[in-house]
């Protein structure tokens, strides 16, 4: 049998025996569902919030419009009146009103705490509303009131341009690490289980006997990472078209280079952590054990995603521009930099080398401790033991 027969033949075989599990298509098919719902969430949500402010005596004419003239997005603002102070301060206790003005005191009353920018909504209003009554006192027509009120006329300029799609990055930069890291260690997973099943169920000798380990290995890695990348693939496009459906993914602007750092890092990183799991299943011969070989090889991943999720408001610190080079960490601090960064194009080509030329080596390494440990049994084998065995198998 030929290498590339014998490599496609077991890549067909894990396809086939992952698909055909009704779990992993249920849980496929839920996480595709919660993307679309998350992507078109936005559209429907409505982040309406509303603010009560309660006046003693009469309401003062245009306090209301000024209160809502000055609010943020789609805050509603309410001034109620109330007849004295007594009865002000009961609602405020009730919870029917967020803050109290005494016109005659010019006090401002809080449940508890304060709210310093309400505070300064109110006594701006009020001021408006005593220009107003004095302005009128004074015989001043609306327009000579607007006139005293005018701002001076001043120019604008950025010294870089605004970027309006920079909330959809974030969003997306965000998710895409998470999905990044999920998928590579859930699938670097299967790698592992499934080794350690072949392993302990004496499977593997009987794989073994039709193919070469590294064949064996190569196939494992290339049918579980092919699923991994068409469940990947399936997302970003069911991200693509929900996200310009609902009008909450521009693109091609934004979702276009998301979805393609996203999915290129992946296999650069499935490519790594798959062959490193299946080395580390290799060690183990139950299922039990896999745990311990898990944690150092999850742990760099693990820790870039902690750093990426932590400095996402500053992508482009230090300790972000070395992770994002190093190729166990890349996968996962990369695409967020060039999703929010400004990444020059030197480090890109470093980065992808690197991943490259580390791929190489831990083939060449991992494949001869998978090759070396696969066939043992009888307990937890040791790296050094499984590199002499396939020197053995060598010779």
């Amino acid at each position: 049998m030929s290498a590339l027969r014998a490599v496609r033949l077991v890549a067909r075989r894990e396809i086939t025996e992952r698909w055909r599990s009704k779990g992993f298509r249920i849980a496929f098919g839920l996480v595709l569902l919660g993307v679309v719902a998350l992507t078109v969430a936005p559209k429907y949500i409505n982040p309406t919030t509303s603010t009560d402010v309660g006046v003693v005596g009469t309401v003062p004419a245009g306090f209301e419009q000024t209160l809502q003239a000055t609010a943020s997005g789609d805050d509603e603002v309410r001034a109620s009146s109330y007849p004295d102070v007594a009865s002000g301060e009961t609602a405020l206790r009730d919870g029917a009103i967020d803050v109290l003005w005494d016109p005659t005191a010019d006090e401002l009353v809080w449940k508890r705490d304060d709210d310093p920018t309400l505070a300064a909504r109110v006594r701006a209003a009020a001021a408006q509303g005593r220009f107003e009554a004095t302005a009128e006192a004074l015989g001043l027509t609306p327009e000579q009131q607007q006139q005293l009120l005018a701002p001076p006329a001043t120019g604008e300029r950025s010294l870089e341009p605004a970027d309006a799609d920079d909330g959809t990055r974030t969003a997306l930069a965000f998710g895409g690490t998470v999905v990044l890291f999920l998928a590579i260690s859930m699938f670097g997973g299967y790698v592992l289980t499934g080794v350690v099943t072949e392993k302990t169920s004496r499977i593997a000798e009987v794989l073994l006997s039709q193919v070469k380990p590294s064949h064996l290995l190569a196939g494992k890695v290339l049918g579980i990472g092919s699923l991994a990348l068409a469940e990947l693939l399936a997302l970003g496009v069911a991200v693509l078209a929900a996200g310009q459906w609902a009008g909450t993914v521009p693109v091609p602007s934004v979702g276009f280079g998301a979805v393609a750092s996203t999915v290129g890092f992946f296999v650069l990183g499935f490519a790594i952590y798959a062959t490193l799991y299946a080395a580390a299943g290799a060690l183990v011969n139950r299922q039990e054990e896999a745990q311990a070989v898990t944690w150092p090889v999850l742990l760099p991943l693990l820790a870039a995603y902690m750093v990426a999720l932590t400095t996402i408001s500053e992508p482009d610190n230090g300790v972000s521009v070395v992770l994002s080079l190093f190729p166990l960490t890349a996968p996962v601090q990369m695409p967020l930099r060039l999703q929010l960064g400004d990444v020059p194009a030197w480090q890109v080509v470093v980065c992808v080398a690197l991943s490259l030329a580390f791929i190489w080596a831990t083939i060449v390494v991992a494949g001869r401790v998978y090759a070396g440990a696969l066939l043992r049994t009888g307990g937890r084998v040791k790296v050094r033991d499984a590199l002499r065995a396939a020197d053995d198998l060598g010779r």
